[in-house]
């Protein structure tokens, strides 16, 4: 079996299509570079914006004609399914579609000879990591959903509501192979880090506290994207552990507007000068090191 995978998104998404990879290799299937050359196509998609649907739903109907002309199946994976299931159907009737939370049943999916729905179940289990396969960078993803209920945002559609987070023990295990193997930059990834461990009595610190005593070697950590309230909460430790020379000097806190007002309409739960706040305190902890 030769599969293709296409990812678009954010480093989540990339992460979850390794984890594909990674499943499919143990189940024997041979990835590909080409279209041309694949019996199963993936297309692992992303619905953050209004354009990158649009995007995606375009993507989607040059792969159903060359699905027509080269005789692939198709698997639409990631975000949008959720979303928009009933329009990725119009455009692909055979197409199998893939919930994010059931990343970890694509063998299924790929090896069956029938059309496949996982969609808006929520159900899924976060239990494998994707193998390092080489390069610098292993992209290791911590944690799905978040604790925001957001005006604008519809990944609760696209992921569900409440926190997954993966168990220490394996993401430890994990990053500690690919650093034995060669890895230098780990990316811990998610839809908000910060959100790690919520569900399972656990912190993002606590996270890095054990990846730093238990992972040795010449390799750096990069924290994925954190909202900014859960990240004020434990920012006075995160600080303490990024002096660390392993861990990298910087922090992605996204910006959703400077008017408190715009702030409270989208339900946002920090003002502007709460922001303001844990820009400069990140500022004073990292000195003339820091990147945000």
């Amino acid at each position: 079996m030769k599969v293709y995978i296409e990812t678009y998104g954010c480093w989540l998404n990339k992460g979850e299509s390794q984890v594909m990879a990674s499943l499919l290799e143990k189940r024997g299937a041979r990835l590909v570079e080409s279209i041309d050359e694949a019996d199963v196509v993936i297309v692992n998609t992303c619905a953050v914006r209004g354009d990158t649907e649009t995007k995606m739903l375009r993507r989607i109907r040059e792969l159903e004609d060359y699905r027509r002309k080269l005789g692939f199946r198709l698997v639409v994976a990631g975000c949008l399914v959720n979303i928009r299931p009933k329009t990725i159907l119009e455009i692909s009737p055979e197409a199998s579609l893939v919930e994010p939370d059931a990343v970890e049943k694509i063998g299924d999916v790929v090896f069956s000879d029938k059309q496949v729905f996982f969609v808006r179940q929520y159900r899924g289990s976060r239990t494998i990591l994707p193998r390092y396969s080489g390069g610098p960078t292993y992209v290791v993803p911590i944690q799905t959903g978040c604790l925001g209920n957001c005006a604008f945002c519809v990944e609760w559609v696209g992921r569900g509501r409440g926190v997954k987070s993966y168990s220490p023990r394996l993401i430890v295990d994990a990053v500690l192979d690919a650093v034995r193997r060669g890895a230098k930059e780990v990316y811990l990834t998610g839809q908000d880090v910060a959100a790690y461990g919520v569900d399972i009595g656990l912190s993002l610190v606590d996270l890095v506290e054990a990846i730093l005593e238990s992972v040795e070697g010449e390799y750096w950590i990069r924290l994925g994207m954190m909202e900014p309230l859960l990240t004020f909460k434990q920012i006075d430790r995160l600080l303490v552990l990024v002096r660390d020379e392993r861990m990298y000097k910087y922090f992605h806190i996204p910006v959703q507007s400077g008017d408190d007002r715009v702030l409270r309409l989208m339900n946002r739960k920090y003002t502007v000068q709460q922001y303001k706040d844990l820009v400069g305190k990140i500022r004073k902890g990292l000195g003339r090191w820091h990147s945000l």
